[in-house]
C-alpha cells in the first residue's frame, strides 16, 4: 500500500529543498532519489526550495512518513434558500455540514437543486445561519 514520505535534500550548509512523495516504502523512495527517478513516482510534490534555484549537487538527507494533518472539523450551519427569480416563492430551509460560510453556500446550492430536482444555477442563496437555528415562524408574505 503506497504511503506518503517527506523527502528533505540538502546541499552544502544552507540549501535545502522538501518534497512529497508516494511510495510503496522509505527505501523505494530513497532508491528512486539515487537513480534520480524521484518524478516518476506518482502524487511527487514539489514543496519548497530555500536556495531559490542554486544548482548545487543535492544529497537526500531525510524520509520520514508523512502523515497529512487532520481536515478541519467541519461546522453545522443553516441555509435559506429560493429559485432565482422566484421572489416570494417557497424557501428551502436546512442544516448543511461545511467548513466555513463559503462552504456552506455551495453545499446548500448543490443540496437544494437536488431536492428540487433543479440545476445549482438556477439556486440562490438567501442566508446562512451559524448553528442550527430552529424557525418558530415563518411569514413571508403579507396579508
Amino acid at each position: 500500500m503506497a504511503k506518503q514520505f517527506l523527502v528533505t535534500v540538502t546541499a552544502e550548509a544552507t540549501i535545502s529543498e522538501r518534497w512529497l512523495v508516494t511510495g510503496e516504502s522509505a527505501k523505494e523512495v530513497r532508491e528512486r532519489w539515487d537513480a534520480e527517478d524521484i518524478l516518476s513516482l506518482p502524487d511527487t510534490v514539489f514543496l519548497d526550495d530555500s536556495t531559490l534555484g542554486n544548482e548545487a549537487e543535492r544529497e537526500l538527507s531525510d524520509v520520514e512518513p508523512y502523515e497529512a494533518p487532520d481536515a478541519p472539523a467541519l461546522l453545522t450551519f443553516t441555509a435559506f434558500c429560493q429559485k432565482a427569480g422566484a421572489a416570494g416563492g417557497t424557501t428551502w430551509i436546512e442544516q448543511v455540514e461545511a467548513r466555513d460560510m463559503y462552504h456552506a453556500s455551495e453545499v446548500a446550492i448543490l443540496a437544494c437543486a437536488d431536492a428540487w430536482e433543479c440545476e445549482a444555477v438556477d439556486i440562490w442563496v438567501l442566508g446562512i445561519a451559524k448553528g442550527d437555528v430552529a424557525i418558530v415562524s415563518w411569514e413571508d408574505q403579507s396579508e
